[in-house]
């Protein structure tokens, strides 16, 4: 295969062919282009949407390491998955309605976490 044909395929691939968009609206070269795709690409999988399973919901929260006093916005975050209500809640809502699942939510069944990623 010629040079103009192996060139034509590579602008094919999914990524080459962002990087060049990258590279027409922003008027980037070409490295700085793909570093900034590296770099996005980096931020999408650690921010990606965590699998969720019924009843929970996506948060981002501070990690555990990061020290008192920190500023929020300088902390590293981690996705958890909340979940909204345990299997104790059902019964008390299916029994005793949503008020009372209401009052009892606070602290007999706390919210349980679950992290994408080391929390």
């Amino acid at each position: 295969m010629d040079a103009y044909g192996t060139a034509r395929l590579a602008a094919k691939d999914a990524e080459s062919a962002i990087v060049a968009r990258i590279c027409e609206d922003f008027n980037l070269t070409p490295v700085l282009a793909r570093a900034h795709y590296e770099q996005m690409a980096r931020y999408f999988s650690e921010f990606g949407e965590i699998a969720l399973r019924v009843g929970e919901l996506c948060y981002l929260a501070v990690a555990s390491e990061e020290p008192p006093g920190k500023p929020i916005a300088a902390c590293r975050k981690v996705q958890v998955a909340l979940e909204l209500a345990t299997p104790e809640d059902h019964e008390v809502l299916r029994t005793k309605g949503l008020s009372a699942m209401r009052h009892s939510a606070w602290p007999a069944s706390p919210v349980r976490p679950r992290c994408k990623a080391d929390c």
